[in-house]
């Protein structure tokens, strides 16, 4: 248990007499002219804030007694800075603000209130030191340039464990393009270990374009519907000379048409093999996207860029062809 403050009547007068009786003595650092109203509005910010503390209201405690440390510097302000950030969970900042109190020069001649204060600060940091949890963070494939992150602040690589807070905590690795993450929480006065292993990045393949695909699904479109044209006009030809034919004898005079209309069903067939060829085309380049690389090898970008598929067309037989 850290010691506790002395009962809330003492504090307070004891207080008002280390600012207000020997200001010199009252704080560590010289006093640099600071006015009596300066002192008089430390000593109520630093009353209220102690009161608020002993009431447990350590935000608002903190609050005052910052602003009375911000308006007059003293070690006993300092000192329940130190307890506020303790109730409110902070140790490791309460730490680092008794440690300054216990590296601070101080005056021969103190008021009794300031030598409390130092004496306090020194009793309640080993008492502190004992509760504060510590993470011991192991890496695994760590290089030069490895950077560090506990719950978003910067750190350096530890060569030993930790000082955290009580709670959970996110812990950060990153290295170059690798990264590793872990959640831990931690409790007072105990210390846990988190291993870290940096793993190779996943780095996502760059896709051909869609271009050519999109080119061949257009002209697949196009020579649909120049297909189903002629063949709407074949068969409406033939249609047509089919009712002048009388028991399958066609006029001579109808040979002309009779080839047009053929001409026609042909174009129609072509066109439509055209078509689908395109389409099966821009569906393979749609899924395969030839063109792209991989940021991870150059052989896989060779692979990608050495596809090649070509349409064929042939009577009764409509494909694809690719080299690979």
């Amino acid at each position: 248990m850290l010691v506790g403050p002395r009962p809330l009547t003492f504090v307070a007068v004891a207080l008002a007499a280390a600012i207000v009786v020997n200001s010199e003595a009252a704080s560590a650092q010289p006093d640099a002219g600071t006015s009596q109203a300066a002192k008089d509005a430390a000593r109520e910010l630093a009353t209220k804030g102690i009161e608020l503390y002993h009431k447990g209201r350590f935000a608002e405690a903190l609050e005052q007694i910052q602003q009375a440390e911000e308006r007059y510097a003293a070690p006993t302000h300092r000192v329940y800075i130190a307890r506020c950030l303790v109730g409110l969970g902070r140790l490791v900042e309460a730490k680092a603000m008794y440690e300054r109190l216990g590296s601070e020069p101080r005056p021969r001649e103190m008021a009794p209130a300031v030598r409390d204060a130092y004496g306090a600060a020194a009793t309640e940091l080993t008492a502190l030191e004992a509760r504060i949890p510590k993470v011991a963070i192991a890496i695994v494939g760590a290089s030069t340039g490895a950077e560090l992150s506990i719950d978003g602040n910067p750190r350096p690589l530890p060569a030993g464990p930790i000082d955290v807070d009580p709670g959970s905590h996110v812990v950060v690795v990153t290295n170059g393009e690798r990264r590793a993450e872990r959640r831990f929480s931690a409790v007072e006065g105990a210390k846990v270990e988190v291993r870290l292993e940096l793993a190779e990045a996943v780095q996502e393949e760059e896709q051909g374009s869609l271009v050519p695909a999109i080119v061949l699904f257009s002209v697949g479109g196009a020579a649909t519907v120049v297909g189903a044209v002629t063949g709407g006009l074949s068969l409406a030809k033939v249609s047509e000379l089919e009712e002048r034919c009388v028991d399958g004898h066609c006029p001579a005079s109808d040979q002309d048409e009779a080839d047009f209309a053929e001409a026609l069903g042909t174009t129609s067939t072509v066109t439509f093999a055209v078509a689908g060829a395109a389409v099966v085309t821009g569906i393979v380049l749609a899924v395969v996207r030839p063109g792209g690389s991989s940021a991870n090898t150059g052989a896989a970008a060779t692979s990608a860029k050495s596809i090649v598929i070509d349409p064929v067309v042939a009577p009764g037989f409509i494909g694809v062809r690719g080299r690979f």
